[in-house]
């Protein structure tokens, strides 16, 4: 695997205390032992969000550490003591040993990238399973950020990642800290063609980092299809939160990953509506957070907040969480993964065309002129006409 850990999908289909229909999935990650604070993160995370939060897209996991049994000669024969030491079969990408591990377990799990292939020639099929998860994505946003505070002195990992030294709460993009402005973790540098459309035309930095501290969410961060799924009871399950993107900002960076079009395949009028919707679920789980309970006062509180141009925001929000997301993507591309040049120029070039289905909709005049400058960035030439 090229990620920091190892993920395996396991398939039990035999297990007797199950109707002969079901097959338990476990979601399996390993880990070599400097990464076991990322485990011992998500086991905090989960457990948190499943039992504090009261968060039902989730479920806890177990830890565990992967040993093998070592039969150790005795007196005699036939007496043996049993010692265990670390099992070193698995191993990551750099061939580090993972012997530290996470599992959840589900029953009869299909993920989104599943049933999107299934009903890929139906818009409509597509739209109502997204429906479904960007709710959850809107709970996972109220509900998680909600009760933050409860994290400290109880959850070790999450006070450290969430909080700083003095107690505040820390309100950050999830690798570099960048807030979204490009510059400190060198997407973007200061002063260049990029920076100046980027954060000085269109402002997406400001924009977006004015969402993060209006609506702080917990933000899964890496919400690509093989990610979430449904399970037999048609729930939506939420499976990877990674320590390396889990962070407290605006959930429309989650939105932005999990309704791309390289994904989804929609067209940018369902992608909106699916926003719409995300929406009304978000201001409707902040009622909710805030005591109201009953659907006429629950009703004009969304409605109050929609009317405020708050729907719109959001809109315009996401098109700048897509269009930061295709940037960061284009830097990982060119200079974190290794992959060979022309699959590097390919995923680029992927990665202009949604910086420039989104920078239309922000503002079409200006829209080239920012693909161009990402283009140049990341030395890809760039023909509008293509």
């Amino acid at each position: 695997s090229k990620n920091p850990t190892l993920r395996a999908r396991v398939l039990f289909a035999t297990n007797p205390k199950l109707e002969s229909n079901d097959t338990i999935e476990a979601f399996v990650k390993f880990y070599p032992e400097e990464w076991k604070d990322d485990r011992d993160f998500e086991v905090e995370l989960r457990k948190y969000l499943a039992e504090d939060a009261e968060f039902s897209s989730v479920k806890t996991a177990s830890d565990a550490k992967l040993e093998r049994k070592v039969l150790m000669p005795g007196n005699n024969e036939a007496a043996h003591t049993a010692g265990y030491g670390t099992c070193h079969i698995l191993r990551n990408w750099d061939g580090v040993p993972c012997g530290y591990a996470l599992a959840a377990t589900y029953v009869n799990m299909q993920t989104t990238r599943e049933r999107l292939a299934e009903c890929k020639d139906d818009p409509e099929a597509k739209k109502d399973y997204l429906s479904v998860l960007v709710k959850s994505l809107a709970e996972l946003h109220v509900k998680g950020s909600g009760k933050i505070e409860g994290v400290k002195g109880r959850y070790s990992t999450l006070e450290k990642k969430f909080f700083t030294e003095q107690g505040e709460v820390i309100t950050e993009d999830y690798q570099a800290y960048s807030r979204f402005d490009g510059a400190s973790d060198l997407l973007i540098e200061e002063g260049s063609e990029l920076d100046d459309v980027y954060n000085g035309e269109f402002r997406i930095g400001d924009k977006l980092n004015e969402l993060a501290d209006d609506y702080r969410s917990l933000v899964n961060g890496d919400g690509h299809p093989g990610n979430s799924g449904v399970d037999r009871r048609g729930g939506m399950e939420l499976f990877d939160f990674d320590k390396l993107h889990v962070h407290l900002g605006t959930g429309l960076v989650d939105l932005g990953k999990s309704l791309k079009t390289r994904y989804t395949g929609l067209k940018m009028e369902d992608q909106l509506e699916l926003v719409e919707e995300y929406t009304k679920e978000y201001f409707r789980s902040l009622a909710m957070e805030e005591g109201l309970e009953e659907e006429e006062e629950l009703g004009e509180y969304v409605g109050s907040r929609l009317a405020d141009k708050e729907m719109a925001r959001f809109k315009r929000g996401y098109h700048q969480a897509a269009i930061y997301l295709a940037v960061k993507h284009a830097w990982l591309r060119t200079y974190v993964d290794k992959i060979e040049e022309d699959k590097r120029v390919e995923d680029v070039n992927v990665c202009l065309a949604e910086i420039r289905e989104h920078a239309r909709e922000l503002d079409e005049s200006k829209a080239d002129r920012l693909v161009k400058a990402v283009a140049k960035r990341f030395d890809i030439g760039y023909n509008p006409a293509q």
